[in-house]
């Protein structure tokens, strides 16, 4: 093994100019906007499209998963972008357009649009939605994908399209797949929302690695359907699994005529945990008599749940995020103050009447929740990025300059409507990306990618052993690995390639 030894001077040198919080210029520096991708830069290859949730690999790779229209036949469509942001030709690399692969489903004609990915163990991608056309209801839909981007034909072999489930449940009216997670074993856990008679319920789900319904897992039919007496609905919006195996799901149930924000904690099998907050489930009414909803969360290191969303005060809907401990029950003690949660209406620097609503979250290292969403100005939609601190408190050293600092926003075209951002991911280097579309009518996939971490690393003046390698992010620009170093820049600022 090579061993290291580095002289660090105190000073450091700043990269690009860029701080935390603003928009990543060298995302996509030769687009109509440095930054962000449009529907010119995104190279779907179709008019209409929309990206509405994404994953990050190890390597800083980005894989957003939305559905797109190619000749009038509406398809999934799952796209992977280097962490540069270039389609990366490797993935579906026979393609028409290498990076990117589109599924068609059965012969649905109304819709077919995918709302969920997860990445199993051995690195394939899982997805699901919905699909449906006119004379029939909505059904689930669960596609998996090899590593290089090809349908994976051994998931649900037997089934009419192998490589894809479709799943209903019987007596329901329509089932619409909303959130995914992947258990160590391979085995698939959905969550998603269910109709019948004019009434949403819960469900949750479980699908062997092969594709096929876990009749283990809620008492031998393999879901679990939720809907509290005091609930005249309820509906899940995300899923994720605690280090435990516990299953964690957020959205709302409606009480008493307004929608509260709901978490809920089950089982391996399936049965409410009752050690959470005693009954299994926490419904939190961070609006004050206004409506609020769990759109995404994440389960820190410790083990405390972040529930973000949106929540209406005083006439408002802003960004919200609460944090439960492990028992189930805000986290008063030590996240913004007494209250265990915080709402921030994200605004513009246009003047007028703004809204705000957050769609995704991720958490960095130094464990910091960064939120993404979009903020609306007169029916204009702008992508919109906040972060908080430990506390629970707006972090004002993020993009600290700004109109206001805490947050940022970012506007993908002139058009009214459109323009909306679902999913919020983070690379390994720290840079946030959010993305959703941009138009009225989903007319592109639209990625922006701010920076997350400060872009800055502490200068080296010598080495014995030539071991520079590039930084992420930093393009032809080289570092020194020095052993000494490593673990304070993997933490601090940057991965290594």
């Amino acid at each position: 093994m090579n061993k290291y030894s580095l002289l660090l001077l105190f000073s450091t040198f700043a990269l690009r100019g860029l701080t935390e919080g603003q928009l990543d210029t060298s995302y996509n520096p030769s687009g109509a906007i440095s930054g962000i991708k449009t529907v010119a830069d995104t190279s779907i290859g179709a008019s209409t499209a929309a990206a509405f949730r994404a994953i990050t690999l190890s390597d800083g790779k980005v894989v957003h998963a939305g559905y797109t229209i190619d000749s009038g036949v509406k398809k999934i469509v799952v796209a992977r972008y280097t962490r540069d942001g270039a389609l990366d030709t490797t993935f579906n690399a026979n393609a028409a357009v290498p990076g990117l692969v589109q599924t068609a489903i059965g012969s649905y004609s109304l819709i077919v649009l995918v709302v969920g990915v997860a990445l199993q163990p051995d690195g394939k991608i899982v997805v699901v939605g919905v699909a449906g056309d006119i004379t029939t209801a909505l059904k689930g839909i669960i596609v998996r994908y090899k590593t290089d981007g090809t349908l994976d034909t051994t998931f649900n072999a037997r089934g009419s399209q192998p490589g894809v489930v479709e799943t209903s449940i019987s007596g329901f009216d329509y089932i619409g797949l909303s959130g995914i997670a992947v258990q160590s074993d391979g085995k698939i856990i959905i969550c998603a929302g269910i109709l019948r008679d004019a009434t949403y319920k819960i469900v949750v789900m479980r699908y062997t690695a092969a594709g096929v319904i876990d009749t283990t897992f809620g008492g031998g039919n393999g879901y679990i359907i939720k809907l509290e007496p005091s609930w005249s609905e309820a509906l899940a919006s995300s899923i994720r699994l605690q280090s435990d195996h516990k299953i964690v799901i957020s959205g709302y149930a409606k009480i008493n005529g307004v929608r509260i924000l709901l978490v809920a904690r089950f089982a391996t099998n399936g049965d409410y945990d009752t050690t959470f907050n005693s009954v299994g489930y926490n419904t939190t009414d961070i609006g004050a008599g206004g409506s609020s909803k769990g759109t995404d969360l994440r389960i820190q290191s410790d083990g405390k749940i972040v529930v973000v969303g949106y929540a209406e005060v005083d006439g408002t809907t802003q960004f919200a995020v609460a944090r439960y401990t492990t028992r189930g029950v805000l986290d008063t003690g030590s996240f913004n103050a007494s209250a265990g949660y915080i709402t921030t209406n994200v605004t513009t620097s246009g003047s007028g009447s703004h809204s705000s609503r957050a769609w995704g979250v991720d958490l960095q290292a130094d464990g910091k929740v960064v939120l993404g969403g979009y903020s609306t100005l007169s029916y204009k939609n702008y992508f919109a990025v906040a972060r908080y601190t430990t506390r629970g408190l707006l972090d004002t050293t993020f993009n600290g300059s700004g109109h206001q600092p805490g947050t940022n926003t970012v506007n993908l075209s002139s058009e009214s409507g459109g323009n909306l951002s679902f999913g919020t991911v983070m690379q390994p280097d720290g840079r946030v990306i959010l993305s959703g579309y941009m138009g009225l009518l989903f007319q592109g996939f639209g990625l922006a990618r701010f920076v997350g971490l400060p872009v800055e690393v502490p200068a080296v003046q010598e080495t014995d052993a030539n071991s520079k390698v590039p930084l992420i992010g930093l393009g032809t620009g080289n570092v020194t690995k020095a052993k000494s170093s490593y673990a304070l820049l993997r933490k601090k600022y940057y991965d290594w390639v």
